[in-house]
């Protein structure tokens, strides 16, 4: 992996690991929900991009569905939380 890749990657990680804080000190069921969320979008994405360096591409599939669905947790939590239709 290139070190532009490994930092990024560690970035997420250390991104990931201070949302998941965040979230279980977060008093608000909702926004609790929000964060844990993008938590997951973050540690998919740090996944996803370990994943594209290595050799098995069918792994790297996987890991971006994974991401996919991390994503539209989200975004769906987002449009409950503005009193939208998700």
């Amino acid at each position: 992996m290139p070190p532009a890749a490994e930092k990024l990657h560690a970035d997420l990680k250390a991104a990931a690991q201070a949302a998941s804080e965040l979230g279980a000190g977060e008093t608000d069921g909702d926004r609790a929900s929000l964060i844990v969320g993008l938590r997951d979008v973050l540690d998919c994405s740090a996944r996803v991009l370990g994943a594209a360096y290595g050799a098995d591409w069918l792994y790297s599939v996987q890991q971006a569905r994974g991401l996919t669905s991390a994503a539209a947790h989200v975004l769906k939590a987002a449009a409950l939380d503005l009193g939208e239709e998700p």
